[in-house]
């Protein structure tokens, strides 16, 4: 019997839009109504995955940054896992030498020292989800989009390397031309740094703590609401959320989904864009 279900965001839960649809809506309040804890584990952020949830109106427990953070329905904190500035440092001079975007996701936000490319990586990627938008209607979305995610811009990243109150969760490294740039950058960081390498689009890396994956936040998360791991129905679409789908009862991967998770899964939904949330949890409850 299904008694908590966990969903990743990009490219499960969320629409082309990063919206959560009305049919996805009603299947979650539905589960909520029938006293099935819902539960979010994204490789966002927590300041990017509340404002989505808050114009949905749901209210639920969230796994931030890829397994990072955790935290109950009143957003009180549960646990948080995170890279250790020393590591921090090594990781800056290292990805500053290569030809990448990327920002930081820390317990205060995120950050990136470099405006102009966020923009430009940032209105890249919507590109590729609506390719046939115009430059005039890329433009406003991309702004709309980065006005959502709300990334603290700074001049250095020692402003967060040295202020004591700020824990470092996730590196997120962009690539336009993917991963194979990306995955040798990967392979290079494991062997001078303790930290785990996942990917959640085709363009990124994320670097966490080596003790930050979905799997691990999902255990402790039903643990903390008394839930048997048995009892856990989990949804997801790529790479970052392996270590959950192999620690839950049942499963669901969209029919987006990369190979490795639809091989894992225990059962298949639709496409994101079709509502393959809603889907998989009807299926499942029936």
């Amino acid at each position: 019997m299904i008694k908590m279900i966990v969903s990743d965001m990009d490219g499960t839960l969320l629409n082309q839009e990063s919206e959560i649809t009305q049919p996805n809506i009603e299947a979650i309040k539905k589960a909520q109504e029938d006293g099935i804890i819902f539960a979010i584990a994204s490789g966002r952020a927590k300041t990017e995955a509340e404002p989505i949830l808050e114009k949905a109106n749901i209210i639920c427990p969230l796994i931030a940054g890829n397994g990072a953070q955790g935290f109950d329905e009143n957003g009180k904190s549960l646990f948080d896992f995170a890279i250790c500035k020393k590591e921090t440092s090594k990781i800056i001079d290292f990805l500053l030498t290569k030809d990448v975007y990327f920002e930081i996701a820390t317990s205060k936000g995120v950050y990136s020292i470099n405006k102009e490319q966020r923009y430009s990586k940032a209105k890249l990627h919507l590109k590729s989800l609506k390719p046939h938008l115009t430059q005039t209607e890329l433009e406003a979305l991309t702004a709309a989009h980065l006005d959502k995610l709300k990334v603290n811009f700074i001049n250095d990243y020692s402003e967060i390397i040295n202020d004591p109150e700020i824990k470092i969760l996730k590196f997120i490294v962009i690539s336009e031309k993917g991963q194979k740039i990306l995955n040798p950058i990967g392979e290079e960081i494991k062997n001078f740094s303790n930290v785990l390498v996942t990917s959640s689009f085709e363009n990124n890396i994320e670097l966490n703590s080596i003790h930050a994956t979905k799997g691990d936040a999902v255990k402790k998360l039903a643990d903390h609401y008394n839930v048997s791991l048995k009892n856990v129905l989990v949804l997801g679409d790529n790479y970052n959320d392996v270590s959950m789908f192999k620690v839950a009862g049942y499963s669901a991967a969209m029919d987006n989904a990369v190979s490795e998770l639809k091989d894992i899964a225990t059962f298949i939904s639709t496409h994101h864009t079709k509502n393959g949330v809603a889907n998989a949890i009807n299926h499942f409850l029936k």
